[in-house]
Order: C-alpha cells, then structure tokens, then sequence
C-alpha cells in the first residue's frame, strides 16, 4: 500500500518543528559543555594543588630546609598556573626549620587556594581548594 508519501517529506503541519527543538536544546547542551569544562579546570588546579604540596613536601623533609626554601618549591611548583586568590602555604611544625633536630618526625605542607567555578545560565561557586602532603623528616 502507497500512502503517497515518500521518505523525508514532511507533514504541511510539521516544517520548522526540527528548528523550534533545537533552539530548546542548544541551550541546554551548551550549559552542559561548558559545566564540564569548568569542572575540568577546577579539577586541573586541585591536581596542581596536590603536585605543589607534595614538592614543598620533599624539600621540607630536609634537615636544612627553611620555611622560604619550602615557599619558593611550592611556588615554583605552581608556574602557569592560575587561581582565584593567593595561594596559602601552612606547614607544620610551623618552625624556621621544620625537620631541624626532628628525625624521624612529620611534617606536612598544605596549600589552599580558591577557585570559581562558573556555569553560564545557571549558577557561579567559589570553591576552596586544598592539597597536602606529609612526609617524614630526613
């Protein structure tokens, strides 16, 4: 049986209905895009965090480290990339020189920054970021 109907024709009812969808869901997508981009480099800088902690971690295990030696790994650690605030350093213990005469001892390296992270049509957070590290003194 022959409807008279071939494939791809269109109801006279129906054309424009393809376009009025997709200006529905273009928004949706596009939200969609851009919250898994944003969580993407917010994800990057929480990795970042964890990679700057861990290197001041290394160099803070040392007997002869000072807390500036610490900083400048930690900071150098963190070139090209970027945060919404300055970066926090703590270390504990919170001495000149964390491992001085504490062999055997811990000390741990935090770095905290803030991130935002922005989803256009929908909503903007801020985000503290943390990373840490704790290595035991040389």
């Amino acid at each position: 049986m022959n409807t008279g109907r071939g494939r791809g024709q269109v109801l006279p009812g129906e054309q424009g209905s393809a376009v009025v969808e997709f200006a529905i869901v273009l928004p949706l997508l596009v939200m969609f895009l851009l919250g898994i981009v944003e969580f993407s480099l917010a994800y990057n800088r929480q990795q970042a965090l964890h990679a700057a902690a861990r290197e001041g971690g290394r160099v803070a295990a040392l007997e002869t480290s000072t807390q500036s030696d610490i900083t400048a790994a930690v900071d150098g650690a963190l070139t090209g990339t970027t945060f919404d605030s300055s970066r926090v350093i703590s270390i504990s213990p919170s001495t000149a020189q964390p491992c001085l005469n504490n062999q055997g001892g811990t000390v741990t390296v935090t770095v905290n920054a803030d991130s935002d992270i922005d989803i256009p049509f929908w909503s903007t957070a801020t985000y503290t970021l943390k990373g840490q590290a704790a290595f035991r003194c040389e």
